[in-house]
């Protein structure tokens, strides 16, 4: 077998895992709409929903099981030296690429990921097919869910290690996104798309959202708001303190989720797919490092160089 295709197996049963989860969670939290969708076949029984749910939920855990007991064992087996004839890079492709010494917080952030990516799922099929809640199915949102996707199936795989770039930049276009909003970039208030369109609104939307805070809290939550954003772009974009500035973006996050939760319906954090970005910054602060960082450049400036071998060792080996 090719060295690619365990990798685009494991891909396409992560693909698989995800639909199952997405068809579970929904047929267990809105039966009804997954009858009237997905099998209208009278007659409606609530209870056969149910159960088809914990069967489809169970069923896309065990399209998760072989990859995840693939790499356990690769993890557990003692390393070995290349053979010879072999090249290390060949070699490194068999090894797992989370942080040495963190792999159950790798694997309990991508647990996590797998979570949200599944509820994100479950309400966009439901928003499209039912609910029709603005803004209705966004593009961007889609480009997220596939992309986050990808990356909670693949991120292990040194060959697939250009996927944490991908999300590197969609968390900091996200952010931009927001910043430029809210400085009327996008447009001015009311427009088609844009939520502020200044930042006497962006104090407003701060002040709805932190609703348990004082009143006069708003307009400095606005401001660190911004300066936490725009700082987390640098960070992210460039890779200076990469795992740091991922850390920092999944606690701003969280922050941002739970005071939607609070202060508006549930249901507004879909739209902006806040705890997909959250869960997946997270997994990402839990790799040992990501293509295209400064860090990367620092670190091997500072590495001491070996000194050259003398004529007369050089000599002697050969």
């Amino acid at each position: 077998m090719k060295p690619t295709q365990p990798r685009v197996i494991e891909a396409t049963t992560s693909f698989l895992a995800l639909l199952g989860l997405t068809a579970g969670v929904w047929a267990m939290v809105a039966p009804r709409s997954f009858y009237l969708t997905v099998a209208p076949f009278p007659p409606y029984s609530q209870h056969l929903i149910h159960d088809v749910g914990a069967f489809q939920i169970g069923l896309g855990r065990a399209c998760q099981r072989p990859g995840h007991h693939r790499r356990t064992r690769g993890a557990a087996e003692p390393a070995l030296p290349p053979a010879v004839g072999h090249d290390k890079e060949s070699h490194e492709t068999d090894t797992i690429h989370p942080r040495p010494g963190r792999p159950l917080m790798n694997r309990f952030a991508t647990a996590v990921l797998w979570l949200a990516l599944s509820a994100q799922a479950t309400w966009l099929i439901l928003n499209s097919l039912t609910l029709h809640r603005s803004p209705g199915l966004d593009v961007l949102g889609v480009i997220i869910l596939v992309t986050f996707t990808a990356f909670a199936a693949l991120h292990s795989h040194p060959r697939w290690r250009w996927l944490s770039v991908l999300v590197r930049i969609l968390m900091a276009a996200d952010f931009l996104l927001a910043v430029a909003d809210r400085f009327g970039i996008l447009g001015p208030p009311g427009a088609a798309g844009v939520i502020s369109g200044d930042f006497t609104h962006f104090i407003d939307y701060t002040r709805s959202i932190a609703s348990f805070a004082p009143g006069s809290l708003a307009p400095a939550l606005a401001v660190l708001a911004t300066i936490a954003e725009i700082t987390l772009v640098i960070g992210l974009l460039l890779g200076i303190r990469l795992r740091l500035a991922a850390l920092g973006a999944a606690l701003l996050l969280t922050t941002y989720g739970a005071s939607m939760m609070m202060s508006l319906p549930a249901a507004e954090q879909f739209h902006y797919n806040v705890f997909v970005l959250d869960t997946g910054m997270l997994t990402l602060a839990t790799l040992a490092r990501s293509p295209l960082t400064l860090d990367a450049v620092v670190a091997r400036a500072r590495r001491p160089r070996r000194p050259l071998a003398s004529a007369d060792h050089v000599r002697v080996q050969v």
